[in-house]
């Protein structure tokens, strides 16, 4: 007896039933937020070549996904799980994941591979079965996306071709008014990406800047990095609320509302930010190189106040002067006791690390029978 899921199916021929479920899928799971794309990859086998729905290579290892919205038959399924035998015997860093829906049919010979594979590959091998309820869901998330050939998502390319849908019906005064405030989202979509050029540029020079300085051991201005990770933050962040405006009025304007539009605002703002991960990374580069130059800021401040207590206490005892100007060399460049200085001296015996010098202090001190803190 036909459900909901099988009704919601009727009519649509069956290689769109596939790349519906496919898109949905992959949003129900956040394939993409988990590091998945859209598989590109062939694989070679003794059985022919074939390929999955959704890859991912992380660490040194290989994570494929097949997803199957209907019934698992034939010689195509069988052939498929075939060579991902042959994958996983050759490959042991190699794992799959099989997704199919609760009650659809499957054949004898393709239950026999599957079960063969769970059996011989425990490790490496997966089969999960999805409720016919969250199928149903899946499927309402995919015919969203699919609606229009959403097929290139993320990105503005397909709203604009689905703009010249509205184009077509320019004669009429609702089509124009669509057509005309796409064409304005689509105004501001390209030159909220030239902001964004703008600001990666800047990003990037100013990280090659510091790269520079600190291979050259220059003093870098905290204050002047720290303003410049702050202001390419905000930057971004107006950036981001910007697209997210826009792309509502962009959607709108295709007629696309409701359950749909956002679903299709989540997969464009998730394409955006793996389009511009290069530059997020600039950015924390950056807040990175302030907060470790704040440390050492505050380290040569502290470092300046222990040598000035240092001088003050050798004129308090009544070092003579020659001492005085002997232990301000020594103590020059030095950290305060317990902080941690980048490019100071490491702590050495007081005659190594003054020479003569170090061992005429010594004398004058012990003739003084006087002596001063130490560092360290």
């Amino acid at each position: 007896m036909a459900d909901g899921y099988d009704r919601d199916r009727e009519g649509v021929e069956p290689h769109i039933r596939g790349r519906i479920f496919e898109l949905g899928v992959a949003l129900f799971f956040r394939d993409r937020e988990n590091g998945y794309v859209r598989q590109s990859r062939i694989y070679e086998s003794s059985e022919g070549r074939i390929r999955f729905d959704h890859i991912k290579i992380e660490q040194g290892r290989t994570y494929t996904i097949e997803d199957k919205s209907g019934r698992i038959e034939g010689r195509k399924d069988e052939k498929q799980l075939k060579a991902l035998r042959e994958i996983l015997a050759k490959d042991p860093r190699h794992s799959h994941l099989l997704r199919s829906v609760e009650g659809e049919a499957v054949s004898k010979e393709v239950r026999t591979l599957i079960d063969g594979l769970a059996r011989d590959f425990p490790t490496q091998f997966a089969h999960q079965v999805i409720s016919r309820a969250d199928a149903r869901e899946i499927w309402a998330r995919g015919r969203a996306l699919e609606k229009g050939q959403q097929l290139e998502l993320p990105g503005v390319g397909e709203l604009a071709r689905q703009s010249r849908d509205v184009g077509r019906n320019a004669e009429k005064r609702k089509g124009v008014q669509q057509a005309l405030a796409f064409a304005r989202s689509l105004a501001v979509a390209k030159q909220q990406a030239r902001t964004q050029q703008a600001l990666a540029q800047a990003v990037e020079t100013k990280n090659q800047q510091l790269d520079q300085a600190q291979k050259s051991a220059l003093v870098v201005d905290a204050a002047d990095v720290q303003q410049a990770h702050h202001a390419a933050s905000q930057q971004l962040d107006k950036v981001r609320s910007a697209e997210k405006a826009n792309t509502k009025d962009m959607l709108a304007a295709i007629g696309v509302t409701g359950e749909h539009a956002r679903a299709m605002e989540e997969i464009l703002a998730q394409g955006r930010e793996n389009q511009r991960q290069r530059l997020v990374q600039g950015i924390e580069a950056v807040g990175k190189v302030a907060a470790r130059e704040a440390r050492a800021q505050l380290a040569r401040q502290q470092a300046a106040e222990f040598q000035r207590r240092q001088r003050e206490l050798a004129r308090q005892r009544g070092y003579a002067p020659e001492l005085q100007a002997i232990m301000e060399l020594m103590n020059q460049g030095r950290p305060a006791p317990g902080v941690s200085l980048p490019g100071a001296p490491d702590e050495v015996p007081e005659v190594q690390r003054g020479g003569r010098a170090a061992e005429r202090a010594l004398e004058l001190r012990k003739q003084q029978g006087l002596g001063i803190e130490k560092a360290g």
